[in-house]
């Protein structure tokens, strides 16, 4: 099987009666796909690896002999026939469940759905191959940081990097400064799957560089610390787009890396920060004026028509004068009279 680099991996497919979470992949295949024959249980465990997924059915099926005694593999020096199928049994496995320690973007209809009599594990199997160099990143990342300015291992290994992150867990300076992070990072040391996105990889090396300049570095984390909480509350939003752009741009630049590798760095976060704070202070004032400006008008505009809502709502109990009038509007004014808004 070719990856999207071009690279060739070898992988295989194994068929069994029922998945169970003992099943033990080959540990030379690069991916595993499991043909299971059975549906799955309501909770049926993942598999560990995140270059396995289970494939159920719907409803149970029954594999030809010729199929089941067989397991197909990927990428030797010829290529491997592609697994044949049933249109039932492609039905059934097209309604049932792709199972993986990872979330895939592909879904079962679309490995089983089209009545070709082969399925697509192709597209499975990149998806897995795809999942597991995201895995392999995620724990290369966090060496990384963990390590600096050390150098990181060539092959990190996952259980020995879990035992150095909690240890330094355990040394963390009793703060309340960072308890997401914090948070973040023990549900990581007790082993919960990591989100592999770019986005999360960028958070993860954050997060570990926060822990490590809080035992290492406590006066510069105090600092961005108080820098970065006064940003979380004072995002301008999407209407104002040029002190936005300032925004991120000063978010993006406030970085527990930047302190971890360069603590002299600081100075200048301070004066990029101070610079933001005091575009959105001008940019908040003017905003604060607009809106008791505004509110004052119609205050004004309110008590101008307050006589003509009075005397509308007497001429309404006159029975004589047919029908009340304007009541929907009476009701909108009393509503605007009461409200006391007040600048958030």
């Amino acid at each position: 099987m070719e990856d999207r680099e071009g690279a060739r991996h070898r992988g295989e497919i194994v068929i069994v009666r029922a998945w169970r979470p003992d099943v033990l992949p080959s540990p030379d295949a690069a991916f595993t796909v499991i043909l299971a024959q059975q549906p799955l249980d309501d909770l049926q465990a993942a598999p560990d690896a995140p270059n396995v997924a289970v494939c159920a059915p719907a409803s149970a099926v029954r594999l030809p002999s010729a199929v089941a005694e067989a397991t197909a593999a990927y990428g030797g020096a010829e290529a491997a026939p592609r697994l044949r199928l049933s249109h039932s049994a492609l039905s059934s496995y097209a309604a049932g469940t792709v199972l993986s320690a990872r979330p895939l973007t592909v879904t079962a209809r679309e490995v089983f759905g089209e009545n070709s009599g082969a399925p697509h594990l192709d597209v499975l199997a990149r998806q897995l191959l795809a999942a597991c160099e995201q895995a392999e990143r995620y724990w290369a990342v966090l060496d990384e940081v963990l390590s600096w300015p050390g150098q990181s291992a060539s092959l990190p290994r996952r259980d020995q990097l879990v035992a150095r992150l909690r240890r330094l867990l355990d040394r963390r300076p009793g703060d309340n400064a960072s308890l997401d992070a914090i948070e973040r990072l023990r549900r990581i040391a007790a082993g919960e799957p990591p989100e592999l996105t770019a986005a999360s990889l960028a958070a993860l090396a954050d997060d570990v560089a926060a822990l490590r300049c809080l035992s290492e570095r406590p006066t510069e984390a105090a600092n961005l610390w108080e820098m970065r909480h006064y940003l979380d509350g004072a995002d301008p939003g999407e209407r104002k787009s040029d002190l936005l752009s300032d925004y991120r741009l000063t978010r993006e630049q406030l970085s527990f890396l930047s302190i971890l590798e360069q603590p002299h760095q600081i100075d200048h976060l301070r004066a990029t920060f101070e610079l933001f704070r005091a575009r959105y202070t001008r940019a908040y004032v003017a905003h604060h004026a607009a809106y008791w400006h505004g509110y004052a008008r119609l205050r004004r505009s309110l008590d101008d028509a307050a006589g003509a809502a009075r005397a509308l709502a007497r001429l309404n109990t006159l029975r004589a004068l047919g029908r009340p009038i304007g009541g929907r509007a009476i009701a909108e004014y009393e509503r605007l009279v009461a409200r006391r808004d007040a600048c958030p």
